[in-house]
């Protein structure tokens, strides 16, 4: 079972140190560590079940580690149960960003799907990669 960590600020953060509910993402990364993340791949699109408040008005947020290549941030698109959703970045301590947007669940879990205009591999890591994840979860908004 998923269990959120509850910050003090409205936020329930999941890591990657639990199980991952979802598919598409390479394996863990600095496991049962603090620092523990998943990376997107090595296909282009990345599915994460997130537990969630049903008829709630949430901001949804992915903690992002760092890109594979840069430019594939510039061309992330984000769906919420099948729906494209329009997203932002923030600034978040420990985190290269966020990867931001807003939901309200008819259920409790949502379906969130990333997908990168490409996957790529480097002389330090043949695995092909996106994103590299570190948490997600979500805040109740005001």
């Amino acid at each position: 079972m998923l269990s959120p960590v509850f910050s003090g600020d409205r936020n329930f953060v999941f890591d990657f140190n639990q199980p991952i509910v979802g598919n598409g993402h390479l394996g863990q990364d600095s496991a049962r560590t603090g620092e523990c993340a998943v990376w997107t791949g090595p296909g282009k699109v990345t599915s994460l079940f997130l537990p969630t408040v049903p008829d709630a008005s949430l901001t949804v947020f992915l903690g992002v580690g760092g890109y594979a290549r840069e430019s594939i941030r510039d061309g992330l698109k984000v769906t919420v149960d099948g729906e494209p959703r329009s997203h932002g970045f923030a600034a978040r301590p420990g985190l290269a960003e966020t990867i931001e947007f807003a939901a309200r669940p008819t259920r409790s879990f949502l379906r969130v799907d990333l997908s990168v205009p490409e996957v790529c591999s480097s002389s330090d890591d043949q695995r092909r990669r996106g994103v590299s994840l570190r948490n997600y979860g979500y805040r109740l908004s005001h």
